[in-house]
């Protein structure tokens, strides 16, 4: 797995520890995940893509609403599980900051979905990674994503986010901020490390022709 889908020390604990993480991802509800953000989504049908879709839990949910799902995960063991439980979703082999399949394919969305994916990329892999996304986006699609703020994971890398940076740099890809709220974790174990998200919600406004 190439280093340039997402850091590889990330990749590397996720496909160590997908088994144990999938039944503690699968036993949260991805209604009161969205909670803060979920009257931003666009009406279904709409294509939606979940970038870092680890269980497919919340890809499933999607499907549940009426979306037609892409889930891309860089993690094959997620991956392999998960791909043969829903019909309603496609699974690709691909993640940030270069997520080359979709781009490759010319995919494009109305919904695009980052549930604690951007603390995992380097913070110079982000303006590459936020360039990608435009790319994958329809006009006056909706981009939401989860900035983590908290102490990190033993082994596993977790980099520094800021709200008001991620909304400029969003902003300089073509990215208009809709929306910004901050959440409690929805997990007992992270609200006690302290852990805590700001989720930003955006609509595309630039060209990526």
């Amino acid at each position: 797995m190439s280093s340039n889908t997402q850091p590889q020390d990330a990749v590397a604990f996720y496909s160590e520890h997908y088994a144990q993480l999938e039944n503690k991802y699968n036993s949260l509800s991805s209604d009161e995940v969205y909670a803060p953000v979920a009257h931003l989504l666009p009406q279904p049908p709409a294509n939606c893509l979940d970038i870092g879709a680890g269980s497919g839990r919340d890809a499933r949910w999607f499907a549940e609403l009426g979306y037609n799902v892409i889930a891309a995960e860089p993690v094959a063991g997620f991956h392999d599980k998960a791909s043969h439980r829903d019909p309603r979703i496609t699974w690709v082999h691909d993640g940030l900051p270069d997520p080359s399949s979709l781009l490759r394919d010319a995919r494009q969305f109305d919904l695009i979905t980052l549930a604690a994916v951007w603390h995992h990329l380097e913070p110079n892999k982000r303006a590459p990674a936020a360039i990608s996304l435009a790319k994958l986006m329809r006009p006056q699609g909706r981009l939401i994503l989860s900035l983590r703020h908290g102490p990190s994971h033993p082994g596993l890398p977790v980099y520094e986010v800021n709200a008001a940076d991620t909304a400029a740099l969003f902003g300089t890809a073509g990215f208009r901020e809709l929306e910004r709220h901050t959440a409690a974790s929805v997990q007992d174990s992270n609200t006690t490390a302290g852990i805590r998200w700001t989720w930003l919600a955006f609509e595309f406004e630039g060209n990526n022709r």
